[in-house]
């Protein structure tokens, strides 16, 4: 069970050269929908999204570039 002072982030992200790079974070559990333009850009391989439970963005940030990753190495 989560800590009651840990809340829901949705991280946003792309993929650059195999790796997550976020380029957002908001507060709640939000669907997000677009950014494959964000393939015509050098070295981008399109957008992630990923909601998860952290004290603050910074550690969801955090927390959700590990997990994006760990899923690009299965």
């Amino acid at each position: 069970m989560a800590n009651p002072t840990e809340q829901e982030y949705t991280v946003i992200g792309v993929w650059v050269n195999d790796t997550p790079v976020s380029v957002g974070v908001v507060a709640g559990t939000h669907q997000v929908d677009g950014g494959n333009d964000l393939d015509d850009i050098d070295g981008s391989q399109g957008p992630w999204a990923l909601t998860v439970t952290a004290a603050d963005p910074f550690t969801a940030e955090d927390i959700a570039i590990v997990a994006m990753a760990e899923d690009i190495e299965d």
